[in-house]
């Protein structure tokens, strides 16, 4: 019986010991608030990088949010996708400044409570015209990267590239590349492979082909045949992420180069193109079993696919120029060549999806005229030429006066030259929209007589 009441008594001891040890506690925490409110945070307490030892919690949340809107106005953070980039609207982030304040551990470094809402991202998205990929996009990623820098309220412009945060499985690595025409340059395309296998462009640099080519000590290449290397690496940048900043076409249509994928070098014209990834784009050079010249770029870690496409090709029949001569001698007829216009467009696609499609360049290339020479008849005999009439005379120039308006030309060195505004075929300016306006414009297939 006894020890059923010594029992008991140790039992109510120890639940009153612990009451009064967690209501002293509670007390001392009540009392700590209370000082706390009236002396300010103790000593080495910050919030993010603002400190607010002193300060009461009244105060410490003021000055926080003085700091953050002085923030926002100042931050320069973009998103991009695809060379679209947006700056983030100044309420992207949502700061909690109250609940940064209460949760503060007195004497420590304690977080700026920050957070990007999902509808925030979707307006985003729909900004930079990516609607199509937010599902495809890890947020949790991309405000990993994004929030530690409102935290921390840093104030250096940062962009944020998209691309880098679709999901693992997305992510597929492919090889753009471009196969050349038949060319007479045998010689000339090994020793280019030779020499020229690998052309890298540094991460956010730019390549000026010339530039390089100078800096390589590059001889023995005619600029027609680096017009050629250059036209494939031209292609091949454009079926890829790389960005064409200059590139220039020729007056005349050039053979053994891809329609609408020319790119003119010589002494005035130069490709450049910038690669405006973190990595590396290295442009390979190899011959196929054919001969051929074979340019590709490994596109690893892209998820994007580039496809290119020709519309609006037509061709423009030349002239035939013919031209007599009192004494015909050795001149040889000179073949002309047709006129040619193309649109190029680039699509890009994510999987499946088309999410973007844009104008590359308007080319147009003039005829050249066929140039026909033929012997002066001899003037005895131009009588009885236009007596057996016919259809014999219809090359014969006539020999009226040149006032006349019926004539069709004489050897008059006024009358001879071909009026400009015969034809309506537009100027070619040799730039990467080197189409006029027009650049369908009729141009007939007419014989001037000279």
């Amino acid at each position: 019986m006894k020890r059923r009441h010594i029992t008991q008594i140790i039992l109510i001891l120890l639940v009153s010991t612990g009451f009064l040890l967690l209501f002293s506690q509670s007390s001392t925490f009540a009392i700590q608030t209370f000082f706390q409110q009236e002396s300010g945070f103790p000593s080495q307490t910050y919030i993010g990088p603002v400190e607010i030892s002193s300060l009461s919690k009244e105060e410490a949340i003021n000055k926080l949010r003085s700091r953050v809107n002085e923030w926002t106005k100042n931050t320069k953070i973009s998103a991009s996708i695809l060379d679209t980039v947006k700056p983030l609207p100044t309420d992207f982030f949502q700061f909690d400044i109250e609940a940064s304040v209460d949760n503060a551990v007195e004497g420590k470094r304690n977080p700026l409570v920050v957070n990007i809402p999902d509808d925030h991202w979707r307006e985003m998205m729909r900004e930079l015209n990516m609607s199509l990929l937010s599902s495809h996009i890890d947020m949790n990623q991309a405000n990993n990267a994004l929030i530690p820098i409102a935290e921390s309220l840093d104030t250096k412009p940062f962009i944020l590239s998209l691309a880098d945060y679709l999901k693992a499985d997305s992510i597929q690595g492919t090889i753009a590349s471009s196969v050349g025409k038949e060319t007479g340059y045998i010689d000339l395309l090994s020793k280019w492979v030779g020499e020229y296998k690998e052309i890298t462009i540094p991460p956010g640099s730019e390549l000026s082909l010339k530039e390089y080519m100078e800096q390589k000590g590059a001889i023995g290449y005619s600029n027609e045949f680096l017009t050629m290397a250059a036209s494939l690496i031209y292609e091949t940048a454009l079926k890829s992420n790389v960005k064409v900043i200059e590139r220039h076409i020729s007056e005349n249509k050039p053979m053994g180069i891809n329609d609408g994928f020319e790119a003119k070098i010589d002494d005035d014209y130069d490709l450049k193109l910038y690669n405006g990834k973190n990595q590396p784009v290295v442009f390979t050079s190899e011959l196929d079993k054919s001969g051929h010249l074979n340019v590709y770029v490994s596109l690893k870690d892209d998820p994007f696919r580039y496809e290119l496409k020709k519309s609006n090709e037509k061709q423009y029949p030349p002239r035939e120029i013919i031209e007599y001569e009192p004494i015909l001698g050795q001149k040889q007829d000179v073949p002309g060549r047709e006129g040619y216009s193309v649109d190029i467009s680039k699509e890009i696609y994510y999987q499946d999806i088309l999410i973007k499609s844009e104008p590359v360049s308007k080319d147009f290339y003039l005829p050249i005229d066929n140039r026909v020479y033929k012997e002066l008849p001899d003037p005895s005999t131009e009588s009885t030429l236009i007596e057996n009439s016919g259809t014999e005379n219809a090359d014969v120039p006539q020999m009226n006066d040149s006032n006349d308006p019926s004539v069709v030309g004489s050897n008059d060195q006024s009358g001879s030259s071909i009026d400009p505004s015969a034809s309506s075929l537009p100027e070619n300016d040799e730039s990467q929209s080197s189409a006029s306006d027009d650049p369908t414009a009729i141009y007939d297939n007419e014989t001037i007589v000279k």
